[in-house]
Parts: structure tokens; C-alpha cells; sequence
């Protein structure tokens, strides 16, 4: 029976990783002759049929590589764009944080004050969306969702419909602030809440608040299946059949994975999001806090990522994208692979989290991504 690929599983990342590491470490391993040599290893381990691959450290490539196909005849080229997925979350949150800085929204306010139709709106924070603290269902795990976007994957869905998913049963998974369980759709009705306070769409929010200012010329938003030339295609076997999934629609996912890019793009960002360099120290803070009602000790997710062992990450698993996005604060080091399923690829992990794993143990042996 094929796996469905499209959603996140943050569950197993979190039992998967453990405590955090100490600062003291010994010089990086960053020798780019034995990084190649791991990447074309794990390629050939993992049985993907592309991988796109880049090293950074301090800013600066150390090793990057294109392997495999990204259809048959066309080799993977490391200047085509990907469906980053679930990655969209970091820039999501320092956007949230920029909104709140300026005076938009505070963390604090009730989601009520601009979407008051919604199910508990008056006992849920903007905070709680971006936490995954709310206790709103993940519409992901509606069957009735899923047997509709598997039988046209084609289809479009608003964010009403999507929502609508995940309220209908007129009960939350959990008290709201009361646990840590993340959900598709608290990005959805954020994404949906910032368009009210700003009067300003996601897209153009993006562009003039990250995008245009970092120069990220390549990056972009896409509501529709459409995406710009070069692009990495991907495959998958979610209707029981091997198929190119590179132009389903991606309206599924919204504002949980509406991004685009090359992955020189994706590692630029990683830096300057894991630094913090668009925000003040207190909204940094804010952004890697551990929310209250997270495990006290080992990996957690915080706005919109990961935090485990020093690195901030995210492995989402979208539409035929395989990738993790990795950056590490303390060692200076970004880690981003993106792959593609072959008919044969049978790993029941995400292979570019792997990858990147086996990279980071090399790099940092005692920090590893995920010990």
C-alpha cells in the first residue's frame, strides 16, 4: 500500500532526537572532498532519483552537488527551484515576528479580534497558532480530506474549505495552551488572520518583508501549481501508481507550505533566520522560545521549526519533495538536501533528513542533527 507523503509527522522528529548539546566543541570537520564523497555515498544509499545538496559554513559554500535526474534525460541541476514545503514555516514566523514589531498584531491577542467565526476563537492567541498550542484538529487526518485530495490532486481548495476540515466535529484536540501538538491548520487560519490585520496578501507580505529586501530573487509564493523554470520534478506513489506530482496543487497545504526556490535560497535564508539578522534580540527570543507546555528537555517545536541539539530544522515531506533545512547558531554551519522518490526508493524516513543527518554527524560529531 503506497505511503501517503504529503503531510509532516513532527511526532516522530521530536521522539527521534534528543537533549540539547553543550557549546564546548572541537574544530568542524569541513573538508569538502570527504562531504562530496558522503553525499554521493547517501545518494547511492537512499536510491532517490535526484538529490540537491549544499554545505555552509559562516555563509560560505563549502561543498555543493546535483545528483541524479530530474526527469529521464535531464540531469538535476543545482539552479532548479523546489517546492521547500513545510520549510515556508521558518520565513512564516519571522514574518509574524516583523508584523508584531511594527505594531500589526501582538502574540498575545485573541484570534477573535479579526476571525471571531471561528471555533474558540476568543481562547486562542496568535502565539498558540504559530506553536501549534491551539488544540485545532489537523485537517491532514480528515479521511474525507484526504480520499478528495488523492482522487484529484488537481483540485484547489481555499482556506475555508481546509479549515472547515478540521472544525466540523465543533471540538478541539486539546485545551487550547495546554499541549504541543502540531497541526496544518493553525498555519492556515494564521495565514488567513494576517491577511485581516495587514489588509495585505501572504504573497505580497513575503515580498516586501523578506523576499525583496534579502534579494532572494528566486524565491517565491505560489497558491497554483505553476513554478518557475528550472525546476527539480518530482515523483511519487501516493495513488497506488509511480507519477510526476510536480505540478499537483500545492492549495492543500496553504499557508503550511506555500514557498518556492532553489536551495542556494533556502541556505541563504537558513542563516539569516537562525540569526536572527531581520529581528531585535527580543524577537529572536521570542521566535526559539520552548513553549511552556513542551517537554522540558530534549527537541521541541517553536515557531515553526524545529529545535534539537543546537540546530534549527525542518524535514518536510511535500508533494514529492523530500528535504531538511538545518542551521546550527553555534558552529556557524547550514545543512539543505532536497530529493525525489524513485519507483524503487522504499525508506520508510524522509532520505534527505538521513542525508543531512550523516553530514552533520561528519561535520560536528558531537553535535550531531539528530543523535
Amino acid at each position: 500500500m503506497a505511503r501517503f507523503r504529503v503531510f509532516l509527522v513532527l511526532g516522530m522528529i521530536l521522539q527521534c532526537c534528543g537533549p540539547s548539546a553543550q557549546a564546548d566543541t572541537p574544530p568542524l570537520n569541513l573538508n569538502p572532498t570527504a562531504l562530496r564523497a558522503t553525499l554521493q555515498q547517501s545518494y547511492r544509499d537512499q536510491g532517490v532519483k535526484a538529490m540537491l545538496a549544499t554545505v555552509r559554513s559562516g555563509g560560505q559554500d563549502i561543498i555543493s552537488l546535483a545528483q541524479g535526474e530530474s526527469m529521464t534525460g535531464v540531469e538535476a541541476s543545482l539552479d532548479q527551484c523546489v517546492r521547500i514545503g513545510g520549510v515556508s514555516q521558518t520565513y512564516m514566523g519571522t514574518l509574524l515576528m516583523l508584523l508584531v514589531e511594527r505594531g500589526d498584531l501582538k502574540l498575545d491577542d485573541k484570534i477573535s479580534k479579526w476571525l471571531p467565526e471561528l471555533l474558540r476563537s476568543q481562547d486562542i492567541t496568535v502565539e498558540m497558532l504559530m506553536q501549534s498550542t491551539s488544540g485545532y484538529k489537523d485537517y491532514i487526518k480528515n479521511e474525507v480530506f484526504l480520499k478528495a485530495l488523492l482522487r484529484e490532486p488537481f483540485a484547489r481548495f481555499t482556506r475555508d474549505e481546509l479549515i472547515s476540515f478540521a472544525v466540523q466535529a465543533g471540538e478541539l484536540d486539546f485545551e487550547p495552551g495546554t499541549q504541543s501538538h502540531y497541526a496544518h491548520t493553525n498555519l492556515v487560519v494564521l495565514g488567513k488572520l494576517l491577511e485581516k490585520a495587514t489588509g495585505k496578501s501572504m504573497a505580497q507580505l513575503y515580498r516586501e518583508l523578506l523576499l525583496d529586501p534579502l534579494r532572494l530573487e528566486r524565491t517565491g509564493y505560489s497558491s497554483t501549481a505553476a513554478l518557475p523554470e528550472p525546476v527539480l520534478h518530482a515523483f511519487g506513489d501516493d495513488r497506488e501508481i509511480y507519477e510526476e506530482v510536480t505540478y499537483w496543487d500545492p492549495s492543500w497545504a496553504a499557508d503550511s507550505g506555500p514557498l518556492y526556490a532553489p536551495i542556494g535560497e533556502v541556505a541563504r535564508w537558513a542563516r539569516v533566520h537562525g540569526r536572527g539578522e531581520l529581528l531585535t534580540a527580543e524577537s529572536q527570543a521570542r521566535l526559539i522560545a520552548r513553549p511552556a507546555v513542551a517537554p522540558t528537555h530534549g527537541a521541541y517545536y517553536a515557531c515553526g521549526f524545529v529545535v534539537s541539539n543546537g540546530w534549527y530544522f525542518f524535514n518536510p515531506n511535500f508533494n514529492g519533495y523530500l528535504g531538511t533545512c538545518a542551521y546550527h547558531p553555534g558552529l556557524d554551519v547550514t545543512i539543505v538536501v532536497y530529493a525525489t522518490n524513485n519507483p524503487t526508493t522504499t525508506s520508510a524516513t524522509n532520505p534527505a533528513f538521513q542525508t543531512a543527518k550523516e553530514l552533520s554527524a561528519q561535520i560536528a560529531p558531537q553535535q550531531p542533527l539528530a543523535p
